[in-house]
């Protein structure tokens, strides 16, 4: 079973570089939505960056729903700036081993 051992922002990749016990790693990185037919245009939204990952299949998917809770959180209209920051060290912390 995939397991997590750190997940750290890096400002250069604008991201999050998210490291398996195995020693396999996964990046991800913050967009702006540009498209403005789209209903969330100019929200920032965390991606997978996967050109750099080494990660498998499970692994992968795990990045994935990271992602997924991720956003959720700090695209919600239903918490305070302060709380959405406080809420992702949570998240971070919820996900590391």
């Amino acid at each position: 079973m995939a397991q997590i051992k750190s997940i750290e922002f890096n400002s250069d990749l604008d991201g999050y570089v998210i490291a398996f016990t195995d020693g396999k790693v996964a990046h991800t990185q913050f967009k702006r939505e540009e498209n403005k037919l789209d209903g969330g245009y100019g929200e920032v939204y965390l991606s997978r960056y996967a050109e750099y990952d080494t990660v498998s299949d499970e692994q992968g998917e795990l990045v994935d729903e990271f992602v997924d809770e991720f956003n959720k959180l700090t695209n919600s209209f239903e918490y305070t700036k302060e709380e959405i920051e406080k809420n992702k060290e949570k998240l971070i912390n919820e996900w590391l081993l």
